[in-house]
């Protein structure tokens, strides 16, 4: 009686065992399954965000493309009148140089002092339309040195903004700096270990669940009145 007592026990006994490492199992394969969709989440939201980085880059460069062409659109078609002009003027010299050709070889006189009239006519118009080309090309060139000009200055804007931001931040998480710089490491071990708690923070820029702080949060303003001035003083 007593052995059959002991028999079903330890049966009992193992069927619980396996019933826990079961449940500790299922245990581990949720916490992995979860794991793996936070990581897949994460890759899928780092991927969608990279690509609404480039339509941004690409709808920024096309918005400035827009503009330098709205721009340097009424120069283009200056220059475009000139040269369809000139291309003109080529075409009459050369027609009626074919029908003074045409009419010596049938024997007819020529007037030299139309063909000559007509030659200083074409050349003065040719140069006129020279000249008009040329300042067409010096107005685009001042055109383009002033949108790039504009450009520079917008991304120095914009590298400001970001610095300021940084700067707003350091100050938010480490208070203003007094002037004072950290102190220099003295020896190569001293480097080494500064460098090495530094590097304990790295990691690479596309590692899944890393982040860091972006560019653009609201930076906490100071205390609205003073019993919230003296709680933050605690």
């Amino acid at each position: 009686m007593i052995q059959s007592a002991k028999r079903a026990l330890n049966k009992r006994l193992k069927k619980r065992a396996r019933q826990k490492v079961k449940k500790e199992e299922w245990r581990c394969t949720k916490q992995e399954v979860a794991l793996n969709r936070e990581y897949e989440h994460r890759r899928i939201d780092m991927w969608l965000d990279k690509m609404k980085e480039e339509v941004e880059r690409t709808r920024r460069e096309e918005s400035i493309k827009r503009e330098a062409d709205l721009v340097l659109s009424e120069v283009t078609r200056k220059k475009s009148e000139a040269k369809r002009t000139m291309n003109l003027l080529n075409t009459l010299g050369k027609l009626r140089n074919a029908r003074v050709q045409t009419m010596e070889n049938r024997g007819e006189r020529v007037s030299q002092l139309e063909t000559a009239s007509f030659n200083q006519v074409i050349e003065k118009l040719k140069k006129y339309w020279v000249d008009q080309l040329n300042g067409y090309n010096l107005e685009e060139h001042g055109l383009r040195v002033m949108l790039n000009d504009a450009e520079v200055v917008r991304s120095d804007v914009e590298l400001s903004l970001k610095k300021q931001i940084l700067q707003e931040w350091d100050e938010a998480l480490f208070g203003k700096r007094d002037g004072a710089t950290d102190p220099e490491p003295q020896n190569l071990e001293q480097l080494v270990a500064i460098r090495y708690c530094w590097d304990n923070y790295l990691c690479e820029d596309n590692a899944i669940l890393s982040s860091s702080i972006p560019l653009g949060w609201v930076v906490p303003t100071g205390p609205s009145n003073s019993d919230w001035a003296s709680l933050l003083k605690k």
